[in-house]
């Protein structure tokens, strides 16, 4: 049979397509003794590079950092992938109808009655032959549980600020009194390599007013970093 994991997800009424937690102690019901770790958040290895390059009157900086081996736990994909009661409560595309596990016969195809709901459990299973995730159902309206589908590979790639300049013949500005003029454009988070699914894996803090504290490794809707751009003219009389 299923382990008993209504304790946990907060849901009694078991059905097919519900997502399913291992009973790691194989005692037929899932509670808090099957809790085990399932990420760490420091890196194997972090750090950082960059580059200075000169040429004629054209100067150039670049900048990245890198962390590798770290995990990130994103709470987006256990608050947006089931049904609870909150506050402006969505899904992500990951559970979209063309993606979950669903009882709908939204076509009549298997029924008769568009709409209607479908009990036969060979109707379900082929209905359902391409579908790659659970039904959003599968926890209670109330209830978010911590589970490893969201614990994801935090590692990435950032160019962190590229600076370009140029510096005016010295014969030139010598004419208006200057030694230097030198104009120049600097970019920040210019680019992101990483497969993590959520805006960005480099988090520390929470978007929620209630937890002050830092959250290293843990992406509860944090604010992405932003893209900034300079331009500026550096003078030397």
């Amino acid at each position: 049979g299923v382990p008993d994991a209504s304790a946990t997800v907060g849901n009694t009424n078991i059905r097919p397509g519900f997502l399913k937690l291992k009973d790691l102690n194989a005692d037929g019901i899932i509670n808090s003794e099957d809790r085990r770790v399932i990420g760490n958040t420091l890196p194997k290895h972090q750090g950082g590079f960059g580059f200075d390059a000169r040429w004629k009157g054209f100067d150039a900086s670049i900048f990245f950092n890198w962390s590798y081996g770290n995990d990130v736990y994103n709470t987006g994909k256990i608050q947006y992938n089931q049904f609870r009661r909150i506050t402006y409560g969505n899904l992500l595309t990951t559970m979209s109808s063309d993606n979950r596990f669903t009882y709908v016969d939204v076509d009549g195809s298997y029924t008769g009655t568009p709409g209607e709901v479908i009990t036969d459990l060979g109707q379900l299973a082929q209905l359902n032959a391409d579908k790659n995730i659970w039904s959003h159902n599968s926890f209670g309206v109330a209830q978010a549980t911590i589970h490893s589908w969201a614990v994801e590979d935090g590692s990435f790639l950032r160019l962190n600020n590229l600076n370009i300049g140029y510096s005016l013949p010295a014969s030139l500005i010598s004419k208006i009194g200057l030694s230097q003029l030198r104009i120049y454009a600097t970019g920040y988070n210019l680019k992101l390599w990483t497969n993590y699914s959520g805006y960005d894996p480099e988090v520390s803090t929470t978007r929620s007013s209630s937890y002050a504290a830092l959250t290293p490794g843990v992406d509860y809707s944090s604010f992405p970093r932003s893209r900034a751009y300079t331009f500026g003219i550096n003078v030397t009389f």
